[in-house]
Parts: C-alpha cells; structure tokens; sequence
C-alpha cells in the first residue's frame, strides 16, 4: 500500500498548499524572470501540483516528481503545461535546471524505504551537478522538535473532508497514523494511511550543504508563510564558478 492514495491526496491538495503557495512566492523572487534559459525547475515530492501551476503561469519550466500516482494525476490536471513523473526522489533523473524545489518534508519521509542519511546526501550531490551554475536548491526538513511541536492528536476538516492524526516518535522516525474521510455522494468514505519521517539536524544538513558546494541560507518562512515549529527551511546555491 503507497502513501497518499485516492483521498488523502484530494485532502492534501484541498486544505494543506499553503507551503507550496509561500514557495512559489520565494522561487519567483529568487530566480531571474528575463531570460529564456533561466526558468527551468524541477520539483521533488511535487504532490498535487500546486507549485507547479503557479510556476507555469509566471512562465516557468517545470517537471515534477511524486511518488504517488493519486498525486501525479492531480498535478497533471492542474498544471497541464508541466511534466511529470511517477517516481522516488531517491532516483530522479533530473536534467540541468536552474533550480530544485523540495517542498513539505520530502526528504524526510520514509516512503521509498531506501531512503536514509547517506541516500541523501547522494541525492544532494546529484542535485548540485544537475544545477546551472548559480542555481538554487529550495527544500525543508523536520528536525527533532517537529516532533515535540506537534500534539499527539490533531484534527483538521473541510467542506467534504475530515481528516485525524496520531503523532508519535521512536529513535528519530515520527510516525503519523492519518485517519481521513471524504464525502462520496451521501456517505463518507474511511481511508488509513501511516506515514514515517526520518527527522533530520538542521545542522547536519547545513554542513553537508556546505560541503557539497552550496553556500546555504536558512530561512524562517517561504515568502510570506511562515513555517511550522521543527521545520526547517534552506534556501542553497550553487556558486558562479
């Protein structure tokens, strides 16, 4: 069973892009918006398109990457002008582009179970090689205090959706057991999901930026929303030479 199935992508893309939105904010006042060859993004965890759409219609190039294909169908009808791709982060082709986008915990999450502290860093790398030469790599993390920051138990609702959540955290990985109902004709319709995020040191991926190459700047918000307690967002560019 692969994460964020049928409706918990429909409830993801109906009442949680805020992030996405404030990104789209940052990108676009990051890279520069006159010159054919300075406009093409790659986004990993693309989710339901949300990103995507709002690149595509400041003239932006875009190809997404989600591991869910509940999600990839979402973004294909709501970003037609974008590519995507069914697939990990962990293996992405991505082709030389002027900036990567990571939004909303993608590299933490534990859906590709390769995924791990190593795997990462290879994927840094990766992205690094891909970017132009003064490129940017846009993306967050969950550190350890998102799990302190997070209630055990949370509830969120829309018009014809309700969704609860479950938090724990063992040895580092926060688990979250995600109860959803979606309204389907006269009746609401159960889903169960768990997902698992390997939390990672803001730190550690401050040094490891560096080390690749990056020069790293952490942000406290993307654009004008600002972030959750425990997430931890960096903005890392490639240098000129």
């Amino acid at each position: 069973m692969h994460a964020y199935q049928e409706d918990l992508a429909y409830i993801h893309e109906s009442g949680f892009t805020r992030l996405a939105k404030g990104a789209a904010q940052e990108l676009q006042a990051r890279l520069p918006a006159n010159t054919t060859d300075s406009r093409k993004v790659v986004e990993l965890g693309c989710g339901g398109g949300t990103l995507a759409e709002l690149l595509c219609q400041a003239g932006f190039d875009v190809t997404g990457y989600d591991i869910s294909p509940e999600m990839i169908q979402l973004a294909r009808a709501r970003a037609p002008k974008a590519k995507f791709r069914v697939g990990s982060f962990v293996d992405a082709e991505i082709a030389q582009c002027n900036a990567v986008a990571a939004i909303g915990e993608v590299f933490n999450y534990l859906f590709d179970e390769r995924n791990n502290a190593q795997v990462l860093e290879t994927v840094l790398e990766g992205i690094y090689s891909s970017l132009q030469p003064g490129g940017l790599l846009l993306f967050d993390v969950a550190g350890p205090e998102r799990a302190q920051a997070l209630s055990t138990q949370s509830f969120a609702e829309g018009d014809d959706w309700t969704v609860l959540v479950t938090t724990s955290c063992v040895d580092n990985i926060l688990s979250r057991e995600i109860v959803s109902f979606r309204k389907v004709g006269e009746l609401y319709r159960r889903a169960d999901e768990l997902h698992q995020l390997l939390l990672l040191d803001p730190d550690t991926i401050v040094t490891l930026l560096e080390h690749i190459g990056f020069k790293a700047e952490r942000l406290s918000a993307y654009g004008n929303q600002k972030c959750p307690v425990g997430l931890h967002v960096f903005a890392a560019t490639k240098s000129n030479d």
